[in-house]
This record gives C-alpha cells, sequence and structure tokens, in this order.
C-alpha cells in the first residue's frame, strides 16, 4: 500500500504559505481553467505547489470557485480514500472559505478524462481553522493511472492543505477491465443542440416605476469574445425573455477597451442593441468600464474622453439609458488595482466628462463589493482593524471620505447574502441569525450614505448585482426560494423603512457561459432553451408589485399559530383598489425541523374592512388561488401553507 503526502495550495482570493516535500512516485499538472496562466507563473517547474517562500501565494482569480490537478501516477493505481487538510482562514467559523465537495476523474494510460466525473465525494464543513477529514471512495475506490481531482468552493476562495492518497498497486489488465466497466456504466454523450432564436414579441412596456431587474451581459457573446462565448447572450435571444419577465430595468457593463473609436462595428451593435431595449420599454444602467481598471497606468486613458462622449450621446438619443454607473466593484483588485483615490478621481472625471454632453444624465458611483469591504486589499485590511464590520465598509467610507459622493446621484452595492437560501439575516453588519439582519443591514448602510453626503444632495440607492448561485448541492429550486424571499426584503425595504432604493438588478438574467465560471447563475438556461423556477418566480413578484409607491404598511397583527417564530411575514394595503397584501415565508434557518407545515393565520382588519375574495399567491404555482376564510367584526381567520418559498394573501375588499 502506498501512501503520498502533498501540500497543495488552491486559493482564490487570499493567500498563505505552505511548506512542502514533493513525492517522487506522483506528478501532477494543471488543466486549463481560470488563472492557469498566474499557476504556471508561480509554480513553472510543477515540482511543489507553494510559491517557494514565506510569501503569500495567489491562486486563481476572482471568478474561479473550482481547483483542478491532475496527479499522474508512475503505475497503475486503486485509490481507496483521500485524506485532506482544509484551512479556512477568513473566517474559521463560516464555510466561506470550504470546498462543499471534491469530483475524482480516471484515465488510462492515454489520460484522457470524462466530462463526468466517476465520483463525487461532499465534503461537510466543520468549523475550525483547519479540518481534517478522511474522504473514502465508495465501493472498491477508484482505478487510475492518472486522477483529476476537482475541488469545487462554496465561494470563490479555497485553501488546500495536506492531501494524501491511500492507493494499492494494480495491474494494467486490473486497470482497463475498471475502465472498460465504468465507461459502460455511463449513458451516451449527449450530442450538440443549437437553438435559435425566437420570434420578436409585442408587449407593452413594464411598469418604470418597479425596483426589479436583472444584470445582462451583452458583450459576452461570440461578436466580442470569438471562441470563447456562444450567441446566446445576443439580444434576438434574450429580450423576448426580459420582456415577459416584465421587468423594468437591465444593467449592462461596457468595456471601453471594445469601444475604442476605430471600432465602428461594435459601437453599431451595441446601439442596435440599446434601440431593442428602448423600443421594448426597458431602461438601461449602463456600467461603464474604464481601459486599465484592472491594470497599471492612467485609468481611462488613452481615449476616455471618445468613451465618455458615445455613452452620453447615446444616452441623448435613446431614453431608456437611464443612469450611468462608473466602474464595477472597484474594491476587488480584478476590477481595480489602484487606490480609492484613484477610484474617485477617475468616477470624478468620468462624471465630467459624461455631463459635459448630456448635463442631466444620473450619475451613479460606488459599484461596491458587498457594501464596500476591503477582503482583497491587505494594506487596507489591517489598517481597518480586526472588527469585521469595520472591514466590511472601509474602501466605501474612504471613498465617501475622498469626496465620492460630490458628484453622484446614486450609490451602487452588490449585497449578496452569505447564505444558501437565508436572505433574512445580516451578512457582515448585523448578527447572521437576526431575522431582520439583513433590511437593519441596508438601513445601516443608507445612514453611512447619508452620513457622508454632506451636500445633501437627493441620492437613490441601486442594487446593481445580487443573486444566488445553483451548486451541485443547491439545485435550481433553492434558487427560486432566495429569490422570492430577497426580492420581498428589499421591497419592504423601500416601503417599510424608506429606503430609496431605486433598482434592483438580480445577477444574472441568463446563465453565462462556463469561461467566466457563472454557470450556476441566472434565471434562465445558458441556451435559452428554459427557464427555471426562480424566473416564474420573479415574474409573479414583477408582476404583482411593479409599483411600489402603491403600497402603505398596514398593521393587521398577523398571528400564527404554529412555529410564529420561524415566520417571516409583511402586511401592505395598496392605494389603487385598497385590497391587502400579506407576505410570508418559513425561515428554514430557525426551525428545529426543516419542513413546509400548515397554520391557522388570525388577522385583525381594519374598520369596515369586509373581505369578498381571498386568494394565495402560491410561487410554486403560476397564478392565484382561491382560498377560504371566516370573518366576524374585524377579527378574520383563515389556514395557510407555509414553505421556504414566499407565497401572499391577497384580500380583496367588498
Amino acid at each position: 500500500m502506498l501512501k503520498l503526502s502533498l501540500v497543495l495550495l488552491a486559493m482564490i482570493l487570499l493567500g498563505t504559505g505552505f511548506s512542502a516535500a514533493q513525492t517522487p512516485a506522483v506528478k501532477y499538472d494543471y488543466p486549463p481553467q481560470p488563472s492557469l496562466d498566474l499557476m504556471n507563473q508561480t509554480d513553472a517547474d510543477r515540482t511543489v505547489l507553494i510559491d517557494g517562500n514565506d510569501q503569500s501565494a495567489s491562486w486563481g482569480t476572482w471568478d474561479c470557485k473550482t481547483f483542478v490537478i491532475d496527479w499522474n501516477f508512475a503505475a497503475p493505481v486503486r485509490v481507496r480514500s483521500l485524506q485532506v487538510a482544509i484551512h479556512h482562514p477568513v473566517n474559521p467559523d463560516t464555510d466561506a472559505t470550504h470546498p462543499r465537495l471534491l469530483q475524482l476523474f480516471a484515465a488510462g494510460e492515454d489520460g484522457q478524462f470524462d466530462d463526468e466525473p466517476n465520483v463525487t465525494l461532499p465534503i461537510p464543513f466543520q468549523k475550525g481553522a483547519i479540518q481534517r477529514i478522511s474522504l473514502p471512495v465508495p465501493g472498491d475506490g477508484i482505478c487510475a493511472r492518472s486522477l483529476r481531482t476537482r475541488f469545487e468552493g462554496t465561494n470563490r476562495q479555497i485553501v488546500i492543505g495536506e492531501v494524501t492518497f491511500e492507493t494499492q498497486t494494480i495491474s494494467d489488465e486490473e486497470l482497463n477491465a475498471w475502465l472498460q466497466a465504468a465507461a459502460a456504466a455511463k449513458p451516451d454523450p449527449l450530442k450538440p443542440v443549437t437553438f435559435l432564436p425566437p420570434r420578436p414579441i409585442d408587449l407593452p412596456a413594464p411598469p418604470q416605476k418597479s425596483i426589479f431587474g436583472a444584470a445582462g451581459h451583452m458583450l459576452h457573446t461570440d461578436h466580442f469574445y470569438p471562441g470563447h462565448f456562444s450567441q446566446y447572450w445576443r439580444m434576438e435571444y434574450t429580450l423576448p425573455f426580459m420582456q415577459l419577465l416584465r421587468i423594468s430595468s437591465v444593467r449592462e457593463p461596457i468595456y471601453q477597451d471594445y469601444f475604442k473609436e476605430e471600432l465602428a462595428e461594435n459601437r453599431k451593435l451595441v446601439e442596435q442593441y440599446i434601440a431593442a431595449y428602448d423600443r421594448a420599454g426597458i431602461n438601461v444602467v449602463i456600467c461603464a468600464i474604464v481601459s486599465n481598471s484592472g491594470g497599471d497606468g492612467k485609468p481611462g486613458e488613452p481615449g476616455l474622453e471618445s468613451f465618455c462622449r458615445w455613452i452620453a450621446d447615446m444616452a441623448k438619443r435613446y431614453r431608456c439609458i437611464e443612469a450611468v454607473e462608473i466602474g464595477n466593484e472597484p474594491n476587488l483588485p480584478p476590477f481595480w488595482k489602484h487606490s480609492y483615490q484613484d477610484y474617485v478621481d477617475s468616477a470624478r472625471e468620468v462624471a465630467r466628462l459624461l455631463r459635459q454632453e448630456k448635463p442631466d444624465l444620473p450619475i451613479i458611483v460606488g459599484s461596491f463589493s458587498g457594501m464596500g469591504g476591503v477582503w482583497m486589499r491587505p494594506d487596507m485590511l489591517a489598517e481597518a482593524g480586526s472588527e469585521e464590520r469595520d472591514q466590511a465598509i472601509y474602501w466605501a467610507i474612504k471613498c465617501f471620505e475622498a469626496g465620492l459622493l460630490e458628484f453622484a446621484d446614486g450609490v451602487s452595492a452588490h449585497p449578496y447574502c452569505e447564505s444558501e437560501t437565508q436572505p433574512e439575516g445580516g451578512v457582515f453588519l448585523q448578527s447572521r441569525k437576526d431575522p431582520n439582519g439583513y433590511e437593519k443591514e441596508l438601513v445601516d448602510f443608507w445612514t453611512l450614505v447619508e452620513k457622508y453626503n454632506v451636500n445633501r444632495r437627493p441620492l437613490k440607492l441601486y442594487f446593481t448585482e445580487l443573486g444566488y448561485e445553483i451548486t451541485s448541492t443547491r439545485d435550481a429550486q433553492w434558487q427560486a426560494d432566495y429569490l422570492s424571499r430577497h426580492m420581498l426584503i428589499l421591497l419592504a425595504a423601500r416601503v417599510n423603512r424608506g429606503l430609496p432604493i431605486e433598482r434592483v438588478h438580480w445577477y444574472d438574467f441568463k446563465e453565462d457561459d462556463a469561461v467566466v465560471g457563472a454557470s450556476g447563475w441566472g434565471l434562465v438556461a445558458n441556451n435559452i432553451s428554459h427557464v427555471r423556477p426562480a424566473y416564474v418566480a420573479y415574474q409573479q413578484i414583477a408582476k404583482t408589485f411593479g409599483d411600489p409607491d402603491d403600497l402603505v404598511p398596514i398593521d393587521v397583527n398577523p398571528v400564527f399559530n404554529n412555529w410564529p417564530e420561524s415566520i417571516k411575514h409583511f402586511a401592505w394595503q395598496r392605494k389603487s383598489d385598497g385590497a391587502i397584501v400579506v407576505p410570508f415565508w418559513r425561515m428554514d434557518q430557525l426551525q428545529k425541523k426543516d419542513v413546509d407545515f400548515d397554520s391557522e393565520l388570525t388577522l385583525e382588519l381594519p374598520e369596515s374592512f369586509t373581505v369578498s375574495r381571498m386568494d394565495v399567491m402560491d410561487l410554486h404555482a403560476n397564478q392565484p388561488l382561491p382560498v377560504g376564510f371566516h370573518q366576524e367584526g374585524r377579527t378574520l381567520k383563515t389556514a395557510v401553507h407555509i414553505t421556504r418559498r414566499a407565497a401572499w394573501l391577497i384580500l380583496h375588499a367588498q
């Protein structure tokens, strides 16, 4: 029996150093994957998986959630188990840097791996700075001459320490027999299928007051990236689905390098896409990403003036362009390697150039990852202090202090929730266990903005990215559960708490190509062949709550007789028809048993409000369903079925 003990470092957002001794019996290689060039630079000889000194090593990029290594054995082996040491350097109590699973792929002498893994091993999370775990391979193990290990991370960080293979040497005949049996057990490979764009549809424009939108990527096509992206982000594919979704706004990044003056063809195509949005009545927030945003040199030069003049000219000609957002997640070095002062100076110059052409063009600043944290800025991380709360907003504070709000009409952030299906708890500023934590956190952030808004500009709040990723352990139904709750919490933040939320852009409208590591995001399949359950849920939310100004909070004192502490609920009355709407769902993270359940609901209605009909909009369905009830005086009783996907009652008055 042979044991191979190797020390690996696989890391996406931060690094650490380890010592290592290479075992001669096995060699390793990096297959094509994000950050391959960086890995090759750091480990050019493929002899150690560390950088060779005591400095931190950075393996991967921000959009890489997997770490893949091919192990080439000197002779065929049967791998019976693996032992892995997993590091949790960001927070030992959370799974933010934890790989949720390990996939194993077997290959023979030819070194050819199938697309599908032979074995998938879940890796349960245990708290602690270092988690050591043994992963037995089911059955008699996996046989290989080359073995591919693919760790899949919970977030964009994976830090693996020691990996030990427990192996047994086998003959070539045994290996070939195992590989043949494994191949015979797999289904025939699927043949490629190409979908054609649907015919254009004619629908009225969506409600312009709606806060609900999505993040688009109209540049992620074979036109701008030949050989890297497919055709499915082209507008003829996506626009009909956006129209049917009834969202009011889409955020579209535009990268300066692709729109130099001599690239007239690119400008023409984008203007065709903007014109299509304009005809459909869907507003566009352009995210202007200037040259050198991720590299050296003066950001935006050369050609910044021409780029800004072109965007402003489009805004004059197409009314759908409602605002320009300057940059994307500048607190993350992959997008902005410069200082916060450089970002403020660059944003100020972009705003000046845009307003030279169109003085009334709304300017959005910030575009913070999270709410302006400095997780990828080691120097600023130390400067911010040891408190997680302070680190989470330090970049934003420094930008505000440097004058970022002096020329802004809106502030944007990307408040993704750090959870599986529970968007209610806080992320960094409030307790993750607080069922109102996320709402409080939004209020905290807006309070921070207003503190530095010394000129009292009438700022609006844009959440230009937030979403939920489908993974091998989090399916499409969970995505729909999460979206339904998250969107209603954001709506309540505006209606109940008075936050000036102008737009919310779900990331992503469509599943992107695997080249950007975004296959798990999106409401619609990559090739537009089908929509996911979250699309259907979002469609009903956008249809029902298209005008937040039509809603006012109302106190109807909801009382649930079963597990009330685990039920989230709101109550609003519509100005337009007087109907009362009561959203509700179960917060599975607060339940001792994670199950759907029934509950009796009692409401205390306003004087003289008599219910003529009551419906429930169950987001597992696609239309409201009638509900029985009993009203005596002001007291109304009914029964509801409560799931972790949001639903709402609609009480129609006589």
